[in-house]
């Protein structure tokens, strides 16, 4: 009896041992139990497997299998295949050779484990994944096969791998070697974007493999999508997954195989590629980075000009368009010339977004699924720290743990000068596994990517290294942590999310340690730049500075914006002191502001000591809908100060922190973090003299005392240089 059976994904766990899940409802009409075999047909295409039951599942007409079957097959997901029952006869022994590789780099036992429930035949081979084998595929050679036809590998068929010693120590000799292929992308490749992937299966997959779709009903297919999102985010992947699953030609066109120097051999060369793809179609043109290609001509009447003019020329001329399809890709959406994007060249544009924690999460499994990991470590778990983080930014990462769990078991260091082939033998082949700490090691090593230029250094404050200031804590997770956590509670209410908070208060006071804590906290993407780095030389540059900034904002939504010292870029537009430049960049910041209010996944935060040189437009509610003083400690908060910086300090018992607190009105937060820092040079000073030893020191009263008096004349020396009243105790920081 057979099936017709739709074609679904089987879990990454279960890819490479030649099994599929099916329904155990499915599995009863065929006439299977676990571990039976099954045929598929699509085609003239057949493969077989091992049939096992998915249990908890309500469908029935579905079948489960891995990409190698499915690639074996030639079918993608959801395409329906013809099942049928096998009868075969177990195998008593195979004798395997691996085609390409060592037998010292496999872990021979698990290789038998991936082959024990296969149909098998001599001199067939087989492509199957390896754990422990850096993330490729293995391919083996059957030689031989006892009985010699086609059979059935059980649980208690004998497998001999060539080269390897079996349970009696004898080892066979190796076969010849064979050169494999690298294998091409498939839908199991690409995480974290299933919208975008769904949308361009739909515009460019169903085109070329069911073009008939479209005659039936008698429009066109489409001729073209354009995707765009942040560098990293998978446009490419997708591409070359789509042209992979439809088993078509792939031709790709970067803007460095475009351009030449000679004239009118740009043109040429473009021509060529759209020549090759007509004359292998069905096809896929791909057009990495279309804006260095088709940028805006404006008036410009250059070569790129000319470039553009043969693109459009191009698209325009590809009448059979169920067998050429254009994908594009591109971070610059804007800088493209508008002809490109009209419908009929372009007719579908595809967001490729920053994934969130559950597409993090899809695209590490992915990475790590032939990763050899150590017992107890959940990389998935990483999802929820990598916020901001690409898919080539999480690809990174993977390697990057890899490449520290072989010098951990290497014993090197990250400066120790070896070459690859120092670095990896056989027993860091065989045995090396990734551990927690070699994951912390390559999360400290990289940064999300599109975040570089904005990121808090050292982001490892939380809410508890922040004394004296809950007020602040509590209205700052109120604005920013709140809406993403309970936004049921906000819809219920109709409250819309606070577009950003202000921080304003004397220097020193904590406002950038909030913001520090806040980028630890939250699970936000958060940008932090100081308002002067904003500001450049050229006209419109501090205008542009803080686009980008905002685009980057958008781009990695969920994302917190820190403005430190935005009192620079929103002095008061009637101060003729500004000068005519002030309110353009002022303007330019109330546009983004008022555009942060349509996008609630996008909060600002910015902190200023001078709130009376803001505009007064920049303050009105909705855009800061939060102004938050934060002032000089009182007496108990300056406790708490005084208690998080001794925390980790030998002090010596006579020392009554609650009477330092008392003696230090007027300090401010930074003021007194400097104070146990002086305090620490004065004891370490008292050891070098020879008083007591590294292991017997101690911060005594008196050393407090001596710190004390000197950041007393340190003030009255500032006081008495620059005038009385211009500068508030404790504000300078005295650090």
């Amino acid at each position: 009896m057979s099936l017709t059976l739709d074609v679904k994904p089987l879990t990454d766990r279960l890819t490479g041992y030649g099994i599929v899940a099916m329904a155990p409802e499915a599995m009863a009409r065929l006439g299977v139990t676990a571990g039976d075999f099954v045929s598929f047909d699509h085609g003239e295409e057949q493969a077989t497997a091992a049939a096992q039951p998915a249990m908890g599942v309500d469908e029935t007409d579905f079948v489960a299998a891995d990409r190698l079957l499915r690639d074996s097959l030639g079918v993608s997901l959801g395409d329906s295949v013809t099942v049928t029952a096998l009868s075969v006869d177990a195998a008593h022994e195979v004798v395997v050779s691996l085609v390409d590789t060592p037998v010292e780099a496999v872990d021979v036992s698990n290789l038998r484990t991936r082959l024990s429930h296969r149909i098998v035949c001599p001199t067939a081979t087989l492509t199957v994944p390896l754990d422990g084998h850096g993330g490729r595929e293995v391919t083996v050679r059957f030689e031989s096969v006892t009985p010699s036809r086609t059979v059935g590998t059980r649980g208690y068929t004998t497998i001999v791998v060539e080269g390897a010693p079996d349970a009696n120590g004898s080892t066979r000799p190796k076969a010849g070697k064979r050169r494999t292929r690298s294998r091409q992308p498939t839908y199991d490749d690409v995480g974290g974007v299933d919208d975008a992937l769904q949308a361009v299966r739909e515009i460019v997959g169903l085109p070329l493999t069911a073009p008939a779709v479209f005659e039936r009903f008698g429009i066109d297919a489409p001729a073209g999508v354009l995707l765009h999102g942040p560098p990293g985010t998978g446009k490419t992947l997708i591409a070359r997954a789509v042209a992979s699953e439809a088993d078509v030609h792939f031709e790709s066109i970067g803007a460095g195989e475009v351009f030449s120097k000679w004239f009118g051999e740009s043109e040429s060369n473009l021509r060529e590629a759209f020549t090759r793809a007509r004359r292998k179609a069905p096809a896929v043109v791909y057009i990495d980075e279309i804006d260095a290609i088709a940028a805006d001509r404006g008036e410009n009447d250059g070569p790129e000009t000319r470039v553009v003019n043969e693109l459009l020329t191009q698209m325009d001329g590809l009448d059979d368009r169920e067998d050429v399809v254009v994908l594009a890709s591109t971070n610059r959406l804007d800088d493209l010339d508008p002809a490109v994007r009209r419908p009929g060249r372009f007719d579908r544009e595809v967001e490729v977004g920053q994934p969130d924690e559950a597409g993090r999460r899809e695209i590490l499994r992915i990475h790590t699924r032939d990763v050899p990991l150590a017992e107890g470590v959940d990389v998935a778990a990483y999802a929820a720290e990598t916020h901001g983080y690409t898919g080539a930014d999480l690809e990174r990462l993977v390697q990057e743990a890899v490449l520290a769990a072989i010098r951990r078991v290497r014993g090197l260091t990250d400066e120790d000068g070896v070459t690859t082939r120092e670095l990896v033998d056989t027993r860091v082949l065989r045995d090396a596994t990734v551990h927690e700490e070699d994951l912390r090691a390559a999360l400290e090593r990289v940064d999300a990517s599109g975040l570089r230029s904005y990121r808090v250094q050292a982001p490892d404050v939380s809410w508890d290294d922040v004394g004296g200031l809950d007020d602040a804590i509590r209205r700052l997770r109120e604005v920013v942590e709140w809406p993403r956590d309970h936004p049921e509670l906000f819809d219920a209410v109709r409250l819309d999310p606070a577009t950003g908070i202000l921080l304003h208060g004397p220097p020193g006071t904590g406002k950038t340690l909030l913001a520090r804590a806040l980028a630890t906290e939250t699970d936000a993407s958060f940008l932090s730049v100081e308002g002067p780095e904003l500001l450049t030389g050229d006209a419109g540059g501090t205008e542009a500075a803080i686009r980008d900034l905002f685009e980057t904002a958008r781009a990695h939504a969920p994302s917190v914006v820190y403005l430190d010292e935005v009192d620079a870029l929103t002095a008061a537009r009637d101060d003729l002191r500004t000068g005519m430049g002030q309110a353009s960049i002022v303007g330019q910041l109330l546009a983004e502001l008022d555009g942060v209010r349509e996008n609630a996944d996008v909060t600002v935060v910015a902190a200023t000591n001078r709130p009376e040189r803001i505009d007064t437009a920049i303050l009105r509610a909705g855009r800061f809908d939060e102004v938050l003083e934060v002032g000089l400690p009182d007496l108990g908060a300056r406790r708490e100060v005084l208690d998080i910086h001794t925390a980790d300090r030998p002090l010596d018992p006579a020392v009554d922190v609650e009477a330092l607190a008392r003696e230090t009105d007027g300090y401010s937060a930074a003021a007194l973090a400097a104070l146990c820092r002086r305090a620490s040079r004065i004891a370490v000073r008292r050891v070098l003299s020879g008083e007591g030893s590294s292991e017997t020191v101690r911060l005594t009263r008196a050393d407090f005392e001596e710190a004390l008096r000197t950041v007393a004349e340190q003030r009255s020396g500032l006081d008495g240089g620059v005038g009385d009243g211009v500068r508030q105790p404790g504000v300078s920081g005295f650090a």
